[in-house]
């Protein structure tokens, strides 16, 4: 949690990777509920939706509700 402050604090968390997954499609992906937690209650945008090329843009939620989290 504090490498998620620091990035917050950067504005990083605004940012997706090569793959196009911001670090709250990350943590959801790899079920950490404590980045999630701090993630969301930033309000740092949790309808942030992957930058795909295909129809399907989801969001980290999207994926958490097909993940069954």
């Amino acid at each position: 949690v504090e490498i998620m402050k620091w990035l917050l604090s950067q504005r990083c968390v605004y940012k997706a990777n090569k793959s196009g997954l911001t670090p709250l499609h990350t943590s959801v992906i790899n079920q950490h509920p404590n980045i999630i937690k701090y993630l969301v209650s930033s309000s740092i945008g949790v309808d942030l939706q992957e930058p795909s090329s295909d129809i399907y843009r989801v969001t980290a939620l999207h994926i958490a509700a097909c993940m069954g989290l």
